[in-house]
């Protein structure tokens, strides 16, 4: 048999018999069993009359499909007494996302593509926003609308709020959270990519083929080729197996991150506080729609491509603060 650690809890109850809970930890710190350790375990308590318990739901490893994600989702959700999808106050449906193991091949405009796949682990779950936010929602915390008699963009409710700049969108976030009594915040780049990739080691979440790029995204070609040369309304292409909308393309998202080391030699000497966004925009080709696509910018920049998803953490569960 694997070697595992049984971990024994007992509790009591009035006019009940004794109840043990069990889990076991692999040597890969996985909290799982494995076949082997379960029948062991479930014979051995059935004898003593005892509950087994293994509570934490696995991790997800990429790469997965879309019908693993889904029931991993729910079983996070479940875990923590959350929803699969929950509306927020200002109408912003956000999606609980589970935590889990991806790797990462990124690479920013003008440079060669990363060789080597880079392992990264989320390690908790969060909330983060069904599609980005829009002007609705945007006028609702901001009271604003920068993007107002400027060019390359449609007005109204559901298109996705534009010219905005990294710190109006860090700072939308701020005060959505104290409207919420949560913490909001930019994604990093890390969750994004893990958000978008939903399991794929593919070019997109969809597959390799562009040519399926525009039942997915607003990009160059369902946009400025035929003359709708702005971001386009939100959550009307296919999402990914996350249930996620318009991570390929419609507008480039900010992201929390500053540059990082390994994109220092896209601009030659870059101040220290550029700031990342991800997942191409309307006008852009479909290879700068890729999922592994970064670009980094001055966090005062605002233009009709670029715009952004919120990101909620998740207190841990209540089982686990008792």
């Amino acid at each position: 048999m694997k070697c595992f650690l049984a971990l024994l809890v007992l509790s009591l109850s009035v006019n009940q018999a004794p109840a043990f809970k069990i889990s076991s930890m692999r040597e890969d710190d996985d909290w799982r069993m494995d076949d082997e350790a379960r029948a062991y375990v479930e014979v051995f308590a059935e004898s003593m009359h005892v509950c087994v318990c293994d509570p934490t739901p696995p991790k997800l490893v990429a790469p997965f499909d879309g019908d693993r994600a889904r029931e991993i989702q729910r079983a996070w959700a479940a875990f923590y007494k959350e929803n699969v999808v929950e509306r927020d106050s200002i109408g912003c449906d956000l999606v609980f996302i589970p935590p889990g193991k991806f790797k990462t091949k990124d690479r920013t405009w003008h440079e060669r593509p990363s060789v080597d796949w880079k392992p990264v682990e989320i390690a908790t779950p969060f909330y983060i926003a069904k599609t980005e936010v829009t002007q609705r929602q945007w006028k609702a915390v901001m009271n604003s609308t920068p993007w107002k008699g400027k060019d390359n963009v449609k007005d109204g409710d559901d298109y996705p709020a534009t010219y905005v700049s990294w710190t109006e969108c860090a700072r939308f976030c701020e005060l959505l959270g104290k409207k919420e009594q949560s913490k909001v915040r930019l994604p990093t780049e890390v969750e994004w990519e893990y958000c978008c990739r939903a399991g794929t080691t593919t070019v997109y979440s969809f597959g390799d083929s562009e040519k399926l790029l525009e039942e997915f995204a607003w990009f160059y070609n369902n946009t400025d080729a035929v003359d709708e040369v702005y971001a386009h309304s939100c959550g009307k292409k296919k999402p990914n197996p996350f249930g996620l909308n318009d991570l390929h393309g419609n507008v480039s998202e900010w992201c929390q991150d500053t540059i990082t080391k390994s994109s220092q030699d896209v601009i030659a000497t870059p101040p220290k506080f550029l700031r990342v966004n991800r997942g191409g925009a309307w006008g852009l080709p479909a290879e700068l729609c890729e999922s592994g696509m970064r670009e980094v910018s001055h966090p005062d920049r605002a233009d009709s491509f670029v715009g952004f998803r919120i990101l909620k953490e998740i207190d841990e569960p209540r089982d686990a603060k008792e």
